[in-house]
C-alpha cells in the first residue's frame, strides 16, 4: 500500500472479484485532490449526525464513494494526500500533503522494503529511524498507524512515547485525523478514553503506552493493564509506533515484552523513531544491531540537511563559510547521497544556519547536544551525558594520526605451554643431543624457533623479514582470509598487529595489561607499546582484547606477547600489569609459573629522594593517587602534536582504543574522575595509558622528555644548516688582513660575537632568534 507496484498488485487482487470487475473493467478511477474535495463537500449534507440519509445520491457520487472506499484501504499516498489533516505547529489544521522531504524519504524507504518483501518474505515492515529533531517523522508514523487501524480490519495498534504527555499527543493525532474524516470513510467508534484507548466497529483498536512515569504500564478502558515495564505483554499488535526511545526509563521491556507480541506477518508495520541520547544505551545498541544485519529492523537515518526549508537562515551578503563548515558540508553531502540515493548540495543558507547554531551551542559548552540533535551522520549523534575529556577536534586529529598506520596482521592466540614445548622440537629430535638440534635445523635451512626460556635469544631476530613467519611454540596462528572476513571486530580475542617486532636498532617494548574477570562484561586487554625515541614517538604496535578469557589463560597470552616483542638485549617486553584486582593473579602466574622475569617496578611518586622512589613491588596499581598522573600523561601525549615530526607523542593505530576515547567522560569536570560512558568500555584506553606512562618514564621522563630532546636537536640542525648556508667561517689567523680590517668585519664572526656576549641565547630556543 506504499509502493506503486504493490498498490497495483493489491488493486488487481481486489478487482479479481467478478462483481467489481464488471463495474470497473478499466481499474478503479482515481480522483484528483480538487475533485475529491468537491465531492466531499457535496456529500457532507447527504447524511445527518446519526448517519441517516437525507437525500438520494447521484450516480457520480455513488461512483465516487465506491471507488474512494476501495482505494483508501490499499493506497496510503492516495488516502493521505486527500483526507489527512494535521496540526500546523499550533496554528490550526493543514493537509499532511505535500510531505516534507524527510517524510517523503521515510515513506520511500517503507515502499522499497514493501516491494522487496512482497513475494516470499514472511515478515512485514519494521524500521528504526534515527533522525534530527522536528522533521515530521512522528506525524507521518501516526498517520500510518491511523491508516492501518481505520482501513485494515481487526488491526490492533500501539503508540508509545517516553512520557505520558507525549504518548497522549501521539494518540490525539490519530483522534484528530479520525474526527476530520468524511462520514463515508469513518468506521463507527465503539469506545473512547481520552489519550488512552479507542476501539472501532471494524475490529480495530488503538492504545497508548509510555516509558517514564509508569515505566511502560499499558493503559486500557478498564484501568491498569499489565505491569510496569511490560509493554505489549498479553497482546498482539499489527501496527506499532514508538517515539523518543533514547529517553525511555526501561527500553529493554521492548525486547522482552513488546517485540514478541509483534507477529511475523506480511501486514505488520512497526516504526521506532528517536533522536540519539547516549552512546551505548539501548537505542544505540538497537541501531548497531540493525547495521550488522541482525534482527527484523531496517535502519533509516535522516540527516539534518535533508529538509532545506527547516534548518536554514538567510546568509548575510559577503558571508563565507569557514573551513570547518566546508569540511562538514563535504561529509554531510556524502551522507545525504548515501541515504537518499541521489546527489544533494547544502544551500548557502543551510550552511549559515549550521555555522551560527553550532557556534551558539559551542559557546554554551553544549556542542555534544548540538551534534545529538542535528546530526550529519549516525556516528556523531550518539554523544553522551557528562563532559567529554576530549574535544571533537582532538578526536579527529587522533583518528587522523592513528589511521595512518595500517593493520598488518591478525593472529589468534591459544597458548598451551606444555604442548608447545614438544611442538617446537623437530620430529626426529627425541634421540638427538640438544647440542645437535640447532645443527640439523641450519643444515635443513630452517631457522630455530624462539626458545621458551625466560629470555629470548637474539638469534630469533632473524624471523623478521618481509613475510613475517608466525613463530612456533606460543600458540600463534595467522587468521585465514575467510576467518578474517567472519571476524566481527578486533575485540574478539585476537592479536591485532600494526608493527611486527623489530630485529634491528634500539628498541624497547612495554607489555601493559588491564585485566578483567572474563565474565563477558569488561575486557582483558594486553597492549604492546613501543618506547619513544628521539626519532619516533611512542606507538601502540599490537593489542589483544577479550571479554571472555579468564585470568589464568590471559597470563599465558601475556607471556606469549611479551616474548614475541623482546628488546635488543633479548629480554622480554617490560610487563606492567594492573594489579588492583584480578590482574594480580595474572602477574603471579607470569612470574612464578611461566618464568617471566621483566616487570615494571612500582615507583612512589611523592618520595622525598628520587633515588628511593623505587619499591620492592612489581606491577602497576591504579589508585586515587596514581589515576590523575596516568590520565594527564596519556591525554597530553595523544593530543600534543610535535612541531618537528607533525605527529602526536603517542600514536594510537587501534580503532578499538580510539573508539573508547569518544566515550570517555568526566561527570564532575575533573580528569581524575573520568570514566567510560554508560554501556561503553575504557579497558583499551587504560591499558594503552599504562603502557605509555611506563614507556615515557623509561625513555627519560624523569630527566628531559623525548619531545624536548627532539625539538632541541631540530634547533641545532637548523643552526648548523644556517651556518653552512652562510659559507665557511673566516680564519683570521691565516688571513692576509690587518687587525683594523678584521675589526671592521666583526659582524660576520659569530664566534667573536659570542665571546663579546652580544648573542647570549639558548641554542635550542627559537624565541632567542627573533
Amino acid at each position: 500500500m506504499y509502493h506503486p507496484d504493490t498498490i497495483a498488485a493489491r488493486e488487481t487482487a481486489l478487482l479479481s472479484h467478478p462483481a467489481l470487475r464488471s463495474v470497473y473493467p478499466d481499474g478503479l478511477p482515481r480522483y484528483s485532490v480538487a475533485d475529491t474535495a468537491t465531492f466531499t463537500r457535496q456529500l457532507a449534507d447527504a447524511r445527518d449526525a446519526a448517519g441517516r440519509p437525507l437525500r438520494r445520491l447521484t450516480v457520480d457520487e455513488e461512483r465516487f464513494l465506491a471507488a474512494t472506499q476501495l482505494l483508501v484501504g490499499i493506497d496510503f499516498p492516495y488516502f493521505a494526500a486527500r483526507f489527512s489533516f494535521i496540526d500546523d505547529a499550533g496554528h490550526g489544521l493543514r493537509p499532511l500533503y505535500p510531505l516534507w522531504e524527510s517524510q517523503t524519504f521515510v515513506l520511500d524507504q517503507l515502499a522499497r522494503l514493501e516491494r522487496a518483501r512482497w513475494t516470499g518474505h514472511p515478515d512485514g515492515l519494521l524500521v528504526s529511524t534515527l533522525k534530527a529533531r522536528q522533521l515530521g517523522i512522528s506525524t507521518l508514523a501516526e498517520t500510518l498507524v491511523a491508516h492501518r487501524v481505520l482501513f485494515t480490519p481487526h488491526t490492533r495498534a500501539l503508540s508509545g512515547a517516553d512520557v505520558e504527555d507525549q504518548a497522549g499527543y501521539l494518540f490525539r493525532m490519530v483522534a484528530r485525523l479520525y474526527e476530520h474524516l468524511p462520514w463515508f470513510l469513518k468506521p463507527a467508534r465503539l469506545t473512547f478514553v481520552k489519550n488512552r484507548e479507542a476501539t472501532y466497529d471494524n475490529g480495530g483498536a488503538h492504545k497508548t503506552a509510555w516509558g517514564k512515569s509508569t515505566r511502560g504500564a499499558l493503559q486500557s478502558v478498564t484501568g491498569q493493564e499489565g505491569t510496569k515495564g511490560a509493554i505489549g505483554r498479553g497482546q498482539t499488535y499489527g501496527a506499532v509506533h514508538i517515539s523518543e526511545l533514547a529517553t525511555w526509563d526501561n527500553p529493554s521491556q521492548l525486547d522482552t515484552a513488546l517485540l514478541p507480541a509483534i507477529p511475523i506477518h506480511p501486514d505488520t508495520l512497526v516504526v521506532f523513531e528517536s533522536t540519539a541520547e547516549h552512546a551505548g544505551d539501548w537505542w544505540h545498541q538497537h541501531w548497531l544491531a540493525g547495521e550488522a544485519g541482525l534482527g527484523r529492523f531496517l535502519n533509516v537515518f535522516i540527516p539534518w540537511g535533508v529538509e532545506p526549508s527547516k534548518y536554514a537562515l538567510p546568509a548575510p551578503v559577503g558571508w563565507s563559510p569557514s573551513a570547518a563548515t566546508l569540511a562538514h558540508a563535504v561529509k554531510a553531502e556524502a551522507e545525504l547521497r548515501r541515504w537518499l540515493g541521489a546527489p544533494r548540495t547544502l544551500t548557502r543558507d543551510q550552511l549559515y544556519w549550521y555555522e551560527t547554531t553550532r557556534a551558539l551551542y559551542q559557546q554554551k559548552g553544549n556542542l555534544a547536544g548540538f551534534l545529538k540533535e542535528y546530526p550529519a551522520d549516525p556516528y556523531e549523534c550518539f554523544q553522551y551525558a557528562g563532559r567529554s575529556v576530549f574535544t571533537l577536534e582532538e578526536l579527529d586529529a587522533i583518528d587522523a594520526a592513528g589511521s595512518r598506520v595500517p593493520l598488518v596482521d591478525v593472529w589468534s592466540v591459544e597458548p598451551a605451554r606444555d604442548i608447545a614445548e614438544l611442538r617446537r622440537l623437530p620430529d626426529d629430535a627425541d634421540d638427538a643431543p640438544g647440542a645437535r638440534v640447532l645443527d640439523r635445523l641450519v643444515a635443513a635451512d630452517r631457522r630455530p624457533p624462539p626458545p621458551l626460556a625466560p629470555r629470548l635469544s637474539t638469534a630469533s631476530s632473524a624471523l623478521a623479514h618481509e613475510a613475517f613467519p608466525v613463530p612456533p611454540g606460543y600458540g600463534f596462528q595467522r587468521l585465514s582470509p575467510s576467518a578474517l572476513a567472519a571476524l566481527p571486530s578486533l575485540r574478539a580475542g585476537v592479536l591485532a598487529i600494526w608493527e611486527y617486532p623489530r630485529t634491528r636498532g634500539r628498541r624497547r617494548y612495554i607489555l601493559a595489561a588491564d585485566v578483567a574477570e572474563g565474565l563477558g562484561l569488561d575486557a582483558s586487554v594486553a597492549s604492546i607499546v613501543r618506547q619513544p625515541t628521539i626519532e619516533e614517538p611512542a606507538m601502540l604496535v599490537a593489542q589483544y582484547i577479550s571479554h571472555t578469557i579468564d585470568t589464568q589463560q590471559f597470563a599465558f597470552v601475556c607471556d606469549a606477547l611479551g616474548r614475541l616483542y623482546p628488546d635488543e638485549d633479548g629480554v622480554e617486553a617490560l610487563a606492567a600489569i594492573e594489579t588492583e584486582g584480578p590482574g594480580l593473579a595474572v602477574q603471579d602466574t607470569l612470574q612464578l609459573h611461566l618464568g617471566y622475569s621483566h616487570f615494571y617496578v612500582w615507583e612512589v611518586a611523592d618520595a622525598a629522594s628520587p633515588q628511593r622512589r623505587f619499591t620492592t613491588r612489581i606491577g602497576w596499581a591504579t589508585t586515587s593517587r596514581t589515576r590523575p598522573i596516568l590520565l594527564h600523561s596519556f591525554r597530553d601525549a595523544i593530543t600534543t602534536i610535535d612541531p618537528v615530526s607533525g605527529l602526536p607523542d603517542f600514536l594510537l593505530p587501534s580503532p578499538a582504543t580510539r573508539a573508547e576515547l569518544r566515550h570517555f567522560i568526566t561527570p564532575t569536570g575533573h580528569l581524575s574522575d573520568a570514566e567510560h560512558a554508560h554501556g561503553q568500555h575504557d579497558d583499551c584506553l587504560f591499558s594503552a595509558a599504562i603502557g605509555y606512562y611506563v614507556a615515557w618514564r623509561h625513555a627519560g621522563g624523569e630527566t628531559e622528555p623525548i619531545a624536548e630532546k627532539r625539538r632541541r636537536r631540530a634547533a641545532q640542525q637548523q643552526l648548523r644548516a644556517r651556518d653552512q648556508a652562510a659559507g665557511p667561517r673566516v680564519d683570521w689567523r691565516n688571513s692576509a688582513v690587518t687587525a683594523e680590517e678584521a675589526d671592521q668585519q666583526l659582524e660576520a664572526d659569530d664566534e667573536f660575537l659570542d665571546d663579546l656576549g652580544q648573542a647570549a641565547r639558548l641554542h635550542f630556543d627559537e624565541r632567542s632568534y627573533e
